[in-house]
């Protein structure tokens, strides 16, 4: 279990779906898409209650099938990655100019929605990562 104020270091993917099984390999860099749910042990006369982090899997996509690794970037991931940093950088010149604390604060306050008004403990979150 985790500790008041610690952030996971791994998280658990169970895979519910015959189908899924073996769609990936070790070393391989995918995408998950799938629900994150409380997972609790059974529990035990006079021992503490554990909670553990999951995500139950309901599809995998492998990004780098042709090579084991994902820094190296095939073709897929490479122009996925560049997208991105493409939309992010015309985000942030568009934006950044006449209000930089705005921009950044748009950005803090689309990540996890549930800790709605708590700008400060995303941002810290965010710069953690």
């Amino acid at each position: 279990g985790l500790e008041i104020g610690s952030i996971p270091r791994s998280l658990l993917i169970k895979i519910i779906h015959g189908d899924l099984v073996d769609s990936c390999q070790p070393g391989d860099e995918i995408f998950v898409v799938g629900n994150l749910m409380a997972h609790w042990e059974p529990l035990q006369a006079n021992l503490d209650c554990h909670v553990h982090t999951i995500l139950v899997a309901h599809s995998i996509r492998v990004i780098n099938a042709d090579d084991h690794s994902g820094w190296k970037g095939g073709s897929d991931n490479s122009s996925v990655r560049e997208q991105f940093e493409r939309e992010f950088d015309t985000f942030w010149d568009k934006n950044t100019a006449k209000h930089p604390i705005a921009a950044r604060n748009f950005i803090v306050s689309a990540v996890c929605p549930k800790l709605y008004g708590m700008l400060v403990i995303k941002l810290a979150l965010l710069l953690t990562l």
